[in-house]
């Protein structure tokens, strides 16, 4: 049986089918996305044929962050995209009149693969409190990940004002520790998956994200509340295939990692290797709400919000 057949035989087992639209109705459909694994439904349901049986011809745009996306969405030549919660927020501060569709991932405590403080298993630095006057290395500082570990620090007695945050790509943060060019790191486990391990040079000292929530949404798909409001049974054709895509890659992990190395030119056995996500849709004020009060504590935003001001009424159906 060739890959083609097995991937539809996958997807037969565990989803509805989608009712086939007739060709006079079809829609161009225009996603913008970073090409990384937690953003990756779109590559899925493409590959499965999940577009095109809902009556969408697909027109998919990488690009390398969520405000370039917003941005493409709220001027139009965007219909949908992908971006995170904080940066949401920010853009609801503004005027910008876009919500969120459909979620994309959690951060989930017991799961946690990002986030993650970690020191040199030989240093002094057991807490929080410790790393006051020391480095601290994050992948952005007006972002989720910087903003959630002054958050940790906060939260456990520390002052994160007395800490000296540098940005770093996730990838370098694991050798500047050891190294010792930084104090800590605040990683993603996909580059330092033995960290903490008996053994290892890294030494975990915490999990950022759980200062924020135990579970809340880091990223979704949006669009803008005008496209919503003119167009709202491609909103729902396409919540329907994201959850039937979302359905069969947390079904299908080996699979759902050959669709993804494909799309994002990356070998198989590394991705295979590698922490991957539980996809998710369900968007809820409760998950939401979390990342819009981390933005407005930390300045990013004048004032928190209600959640569901940016969650569409699709979503909530």
């Amino acid at each position: 049986m060739n890959r083609a057949a097995a991937l539809s035989l996958a997807l037969g087992a565990c989803l509805a089918p989608l009712p086939a639209r007739a060709q006079s109705t079809r829609t161009t459909l225009r996603i913008g996305l970073i090409p990384t694994d937690v953003a990756a439904q779109p590559y899925y349901a493409r590959e499965l044929g999940l577009f095109e049986k809902a009556g969408f011809d697909l027109e998919l745009t990488p690009l390398t962050n969520g405000a370039s996306i917003m941005s493409a969405v709220a001027g139009g030549s965007l219909d949908i995209g992908f971006s995170n919660i904080v940066a949401l927020s920010a853009a609801h501060e503004r005027g910008l009149t876009l919500s969120f569709l459909c979620a994309s991932n959690y951060y989930s405590s017991k799961d946690a693969t990002t986030g993650i403080v970690v020191v040199d298993r030989d240093g002094p630095i057991r807490g929080p409190k410790d790393l006051e006057g020391k480095s601290l290395a994050v992948s952005g500082l007006q972002e989720i990940a910087g903003l959630s570990v002054r958050n940790w620090i906060d939260a456990g007695g520390g002052d994160s004002t007395k800490v000296k945050f540098i940005e770093l790509p996730f990838p370098t943060m694991p050798d500047a520790v050891r190294a010792k060019r930084i104090d800590a790191a605040s990683i993603n486990r996909a580059f330092a998956p033995t960290a903490g391990a008996p053994g290892d040079p890294l030494r975990v000292v915490g999990q950022a994200y759980d200062s924020v929530a135990p579970r809340w949404v880091i990223s979704a798909w949006l669009a803008a509340n005008d496209w919503l409001t003119k167009h709202p049974d491609d909103a729902r054709r396409f919540l329907g295939v994201m959850r039937d895509a979302t359905k069969w890659a947390n079904a299908n992990k080996h699979d759902a990692a050959q669709v993804l190395a494909k799309n994002l030119k990356q070998d198989l056995a590394k991705i295979e290797a590698l922490p991957r996500p539980d996809y998710q849709t369900a968007l809820t004020p409760q998950l939401v709400q979390p990342g819009v009060d981390l933005a407005a504590k930390y300045g990013l935003i004048k004032a928190a919000f209600p959640a569901q001001d940016i969650i569409s009424a699709v979503a909530r159906s």
